[in-house]
């Protein structure tokens, strides 16, 4: 039997640190690719950390720099499905939802429930699109095509209504500033 070396206090801390994260690291990895499997990719994102271990410096903030981990284990991830077309997604929305999560707003429950409640005010047609666009993962191009409109047409619907449903959940949320 081969025997291990014991941690050093700094690895028993880092180890302290990813696993204190894990909840928060999973639920951004799933708001930024709610189409990938979540747990998949932040085992890959928890390997990647153990591996970066000496480039974190502690007292440091380690969630910015878990984040950034995840975020690129998560793209590579949607790299790989979109490539086999399972999942298209707006790097646009990843964005706003890195830096929102970057920021220190990890309550993503009041930030979903928000969000849910805004897309439950939108219009109909707009809530089509949206789930035409989100859910069903249909690009621009074959909702234009669907609907018999101009994709510049579409382009300009999900700007408004991302606009709005940005307004709507820094409203419900009580924040003076906009999270993106």
């Amino acid at each position: 039997m081969t025997m291990m070396n014991p941690m050093s206090p700094e690895q028993i801390e880092y180890l302290q640190l990813v696993t204190s994260h894990q909840a928060m690291l999973q639920g951004y990895i799933h708001s930024i690719a709610p189409g990938v499997e979540a747990e998949d990719v932040l085992q890959e994102t928890n390997v990647l950390l153990w591996q970066k271990m000496n480039d974190f410096e502690l007292g440091t903030n380690f969630k910015a720099f878990a984040c950034k981990v995840a975020y690129f284990k998560t793209m590579e991830s949607l790299r790989a499905q979109s490539r086999k077309k399972w999942l298209v997604y707006d790097s646009d929305i990843v964005e706003n939802i890195n830096d929102y999560y970057a920021s220190g707003n990890e309550d993503r429950g009041e930030f979903q429930s928000a969000l849910r409640r805004c897309l439950s005010k939108l219009k109909q047609k707009d809530r089509a699109l949206v789930t035409s666009r989100y859910t069903d993962g249909r690009t621009v191009r074959e909702i234009a095509a669907m609907q018999k409109k101009k994709e510049g047409a579409l382009q300009q619907a999900f700007f408004r209504i991302h606009r709005g449903l940005r307004s709507c959940v820094t409203r419900q949320l009580g924040k003076s500033q906009s999270i993106s």
